[in-house]
């Protein structure tokens, strides 16, 4: 969309718009549904209404997008929701002003409806001032909702001047053979590669792929607009085969009944936020009645060459579109062959509803408690490769779970190393893991397939270069440090001022922490408790820094020095 277009929504901050999250994007345990916009870690940007109204509804939550304000648009016959909000604007004359402002200002959890037209704004008004309220780092997350609970992509339909004339990026296409082996695997892939970009079109191909009987297709990709540093969702695609649609997606409005689809929308085995990875599911494999921005075409999304000869090649192409139109079409060929097939008598459910799961099969007992749903599970030695900063060191194992996501416990037997972590297929630790002393054992919890690693975390942590410091709320500055292993640990790490390193209870009285959203070790300027004011000096000190991480195999990280200057 051109900038010179206009939009029928104002801006809804009082600051050039660079889009950090878009519509639809996958979350861990959701559809994103709104837009995050990049504050640049500044809090206290007026926040605008985009249209004419009234406020009806503020709300706070420690959690989700925290304290937000809902402004309704009668003549679009739409609300807006603007969220991590630091404070409202003192220009309402709302009855209870100071206690919300209290509630604001302490994190406090609460809900108030006002009555209809209480309120009233115009378009462009300052409404409240950004903020970190809730999840994430400072930003501003935007939502457009109507009376039906159904969403709209504001980077669609010409309601913002968003300048974008960048194509997505096609990272990697996936082919899932689940009936047929070929060359031992049920799952091929290739890296599309680029061939040609003209204006708003980007151009890959892909070598041809072995198949066999039904064929899953899945895509790899993100988008980024002119501005932003993000890498953002792809809005819409278009899955052919021989030249006739099979499958479709286009994430302009969603439900919110439908927003906890995710895991049929994306595979989120292979999709994260750190790093950024969007894999997104071609197909539909669930007997789930198919969301309305979801068009399948033939059978589940699938392409069955099962009756095809040998040798016959089918060309396939996808086509994928972000919110302003620009394309990306990846092309490539499935090849048929004959294909081993895959044993169906392990894929039976083998454990009742009702009954527990109690199995032992090497270093690996796995257990549940009574199931709800039939279940099946099979464990197996496999043997995978990870990363050169990633040494395996015991067996590995795969636990086939299809349980309708059911809680398993997982212990892999073993002495406990300092250095030694578990892993799933793709190279990435397992988060919520720990070492059960009393049965000698890791200990995690899964609710689907899943590959357990252990290896050893051999690289230490780093910092960010250059050094990143953000003035933030509570005059804090950030440090940030990263760990591509096993992951910082942010119970453990060092803090030296002027040469003397800090005691645990210190670094307690003096907020130092590790901001899991940041991605750094927050700091408060000074360096000294917030009681202490007295000790407020008339000119700044500068004051040596030092500071040392530690990630959650024990690896230390160079200790990085600076300075600081402060008022204590």
């Amino acid at each position: 969309m051109s900038a010179s277009k206009k939009a029928e929504l104002g801006s809804p901050m009082q600051m050039p718009l660079m889009p950090s999250g878009s519509f639809g994007e996958f979350r861990p345990s959701h559809l994103h549904m709104g837009v995050d916009f990049r504050t640049y870690k500044i809090n206290g940007i007026p926040v605008t209404s985009m249209e004419d109204g009234y406020i009806f509804r503020i709300h706070g939550s420690p959690y989700g997008f925290g304290q937000a304000i809902y402004v309704m648009h009668p003549k679009l016959k739409k609300y807006s929701v603007y969220g991590h909000l630091s404070r409202l604007t003192s220009s309402f004359d709302l009855a209870e002003t100071w206690e919300l402002l209290h509630f604001m200002e302490q994190g406090g959890k609460f809900n108030v409806i006002f009555e209809e037209g209480k309120y009233p704004v115009r378009k462009g008004d300052v409404i409240a001032y950004t903020g970190e309220r809730g999840s994430g780092v400072s930003h501003l997350h935007v939502e457009l909702w109507d009376k039906d609970k159904i969403s709209y992509n504001l980077l669609k339909r010409n309601y913002l001047n968003i300048e974008d004339t960048t194509p997505p990026v096609i990272e990697k296409i996936i082919v899932k053979t689940p009936d047929r082996k070929i060359q031992g695997r049920t799952e091929q892939s290739c890296r599309p590669e680029e061939i040609s970009i003209q204006g708003k079109v980007r151009e890959y191909t892909c070598n041809t792929i072995k198949v066999d009987g039904k064929v899953f297709i899945q895509l790899q990709g993100y988008d980024r607009t002119n501005v932003a540093i993000n890498k953002l969702g792809i809005t819409g695609f278009l899955l052919r085969a021989s030249r006739l649609p099979i499958f479709a997606m286009e994430f302009d409005k969603i439900a919110r009944k439908d927003t906890w689809n995710l895991k049929k929308i994306y595979d989120s085995g292979k999709s994260s936020l750190a790093p950024v990875h969007y894999t997104y599911n071609l197909y539909w494999r669930s007997k789930k009645k198919i969301p309305p921005f979801i068009l399948i075409l033939r059978g589940e999304g699938d392409i069955d060459v099962s009756s095809l000869p040998k040798g016959e090649n089918v060309p396939i192409s996808i086509e994928t579109v972000d919110s302003q139109g620009n394309l990306s079409i990846v092309k490539f060929s499935l090849k048929k062959v004959e294909g081993r097939p895959v044993s169906f008598a392990r894929k039976k459910k083998n454990i009742r509803a009702g009954q527990k799961v109690q199995q032992k099969i090497g270093n690996v007992e796995v257990l549940s408690n009574k199931l709800r749903y039939p279940a099946r599970i099979h464990v197996s030695r496999v043997y995978k490769r990870l990363p050169r900063y990633l040494k395996v060191k015991e067996k590995a194992y795969k636990i086939e779970w299809e349980s309708g996501y059911q809680k398993l416990t997982v212990y892999y037997y073993t002495k406990y190393k300092r250095r030694l972590w578990l892993y799933n297929q793709y190279g990435r630790p397992f988060k919520k893991l720990r070492y059960n002393f009393k049965k000698k054992a890791y200990e995690l919890s899964i609710y689907a397939t899943t590959t357990i690693i252990p290896a050893e975390d051999m690289s230490p942590p780093s910092y960010s270069l250059p050094l990143v410091y953000g003035p933030m709320e509570r005059d804090l500055f950030c440090l940030q440090a990263w760990d591509k292993g096993s992951g910082i640990d942010p119970y453990h790490f060092e803090v030296y001022v002027d040469g003397q390193k800090l005691t645990k209870e210190q670094k307690e009285l003096w907020q130092i922490y590790y901001d899991k959203d940041r991605h750094g070790f927050l700091i408060p300027t000074g360096l000294a408790p917030k009681k202490t004011s007295s000790a407020i000096q008339e000119k700044p000190v500068t004051r040596k820094l030092w500071l040392r991480a530690y990630d959650k195999a024990g690896n230390a990280g160079k200790l990085w020095k600076g300075y600081i200057q402060t008022a204590f």
